[in-house]
């Protein structure tokens, strides 16, 4: 049960992270992903050339969206889902889903800013990868958990 609570407010902390996040004007936006971006062109060595920053810029936003989407399906099929019954994992989907929708639609009243569809199937594929992760591991815990009960 803590583990279930302790997931819930990981995923809470998401999205507040989220928010926080989407309500940055377009300047700051830009600033965050390209120092961030410079930083891991430096770190492989790469030349971070006008062109290069802008290929590994869009790259590297769209990887965070994916990521923080992926943390979030996974903390929350975690949060909905006992380990005896990992189904529930997929209850997450939906509240993914619309977060996913809402991020976008929020951006849509920043400056500079711009909410977009594609974002959105880029959060939704990183939901449900979280969610089957969960899915998968409370599966194994609760296969594990039947066979040492049952011998």
């Amino acid at each position: 049960m803590v583990f279930r609570i302790s997931c819930f407010v990981i995923a809470v902390a998401l999205l507040v992270a989220m928010w926080f996040f989407s309500s940055q004007n377009g300047d700051e936006s830009s600033r965050l992903s390209g120092s961030v971006t410079g930083f891991l062109l430096r770190l492989f060595g790469i030349e971070a050339s006008e062109d290069n920053l802008a290929r590994a810029g869009y790259i590297v936003r769209k990887a965070a969206h994916f990521g923080l989407f992926i943390l979030l399906g996974l903390s929350l099929g975690f949060a909905f889902a006992p380990y005896q019954k990992p189904f529930y994992a997929f209850l997450a989907l939906p509240v993914t889903v619309i977060s996913a929708i809402a991020d976008e639609f929020h951006q849509t009243f920043i400056a500079g800013r711009a909410g977009m569809w594609q974002d959105t199937l880029i959060d939704a594929g990183g939901s449900i990868t979280g969610i089957l992760m969960a899915f998968a591991i409370l599966l194994i815990v609760a296969k594990r958990k039947t066979q040492k009960h049952g011998n």
